[in-house]
């Protein structure tokens, strides 16, 4: 990842890009994220888009994660 920037999730989903197009087969099929990837989502943080900074999170508004889940599902 080279955009870890908490303000810009957005460009750490469209980061990803690359890597949501090659799976998103395989996660159409098995109905799950292949592991790779759910590593990659991890190192983002785009799981902690909307966890309090209090416990680890980034912490967004709500409207700058529905842009983030936006540019991820362009890739699928």
């Amino acid at each position: 990842m080279d955009n870890l920037d908490p303000l810009d999730p957005v460009a750490r989903a469209r980061d990803l890009g690359p890597a949501l197009a090659v799976a998103a087969d395989s996660i159409e099929g098995g109905q799950r994220i292949p592991e790779p990837l759910q590593g990659q989502l991890h190192r983002s943080r785009l799981w902690r888009m909307l966890l309090p900074r209090s416990a680890g999170g980034d912490q967004i508004e709500p409207a700058t994660f529905c842009l983030a889940v936006e540019e991820v599902a362009r890739h699928d």
